[in-house]
């Protein structure tokens, strides 16, 4: 269960940071609410 609850922890915390990124590189914001990146992170695809 630990290593289950890292590897969880850790693909959550990627999968936020590289959404705030593509967020960054796209609108150029910086701060942005993790649910609003996580309403349509991957619209384009």
């Amino acid at each position: 269960m630990t290593i289950a609850g890292t590897i969880i922890t850790t693909w959550a915390f990627l999968d936020i940071w590289i959404t705030r990124q593509m967020w960054r590189q796209r609108h150029g914001v910086v701060s942005l609410p993790s649910s609003a990146a996580r309403r349509r992170p991957l619209e384009r695809r």
